[in-house]
């Protein structure tokens, strides 16, 4: 039983860590969660080293989705965001064409822009 309690003890850590990050985080999305678990790894469970590595494995892996939607807003005008998480959305008039492509035909931009985009509230 005490070589199974040393095999163990890792994941129960692991497990507890979880635990306390999950209800935290469980009804956030996107932008906001991503803040959260950054909260919590400098704040609520700062000193705890495996704490701190499981939050930054977290933030990577849930960070590159959103990046990429930010990436490609940025670069290409489309937002796909099949679940609502982005920041940005685009208005009904974007739906269907490119909205950089609309913003680029209006010389500066600005009045397309605020067309083509809505920042989510």
């Amino acid at each position: 039983p005490s070589k199974l309690w040393c095999f163990v003890q890792p994941s129960m850590r692991t497990m507890n860590i979880l635990m306390r990050v999950i209800p935290i985080i469980k009804s956030k999305k996107g932008g906001e969660m991503l803040n959260r678990i950054h909260e919590l790894s400098i704040t609520s469970l700062q000193g705890e080293q495996r704490a701190r590595d499981i939050l930054r494995f977290l933030l990577q892996r849930a960070s590159k989705p959103y990046l990429h939607m930010l990436s490609s807003w940025i670069y290409t005008g489309q937002v796909y965001d099949p679940f609502g998480e982005f920041m940005i959305d685009t208005t009904n008039t974007t739906n269907s064409g490119n909205a950089l492509e609309a913003v680029r035909k209006d010389y500066g931009g600005l009045k397309s822009w605020d067309n083509c985009y809505a920042i989510r509230k």
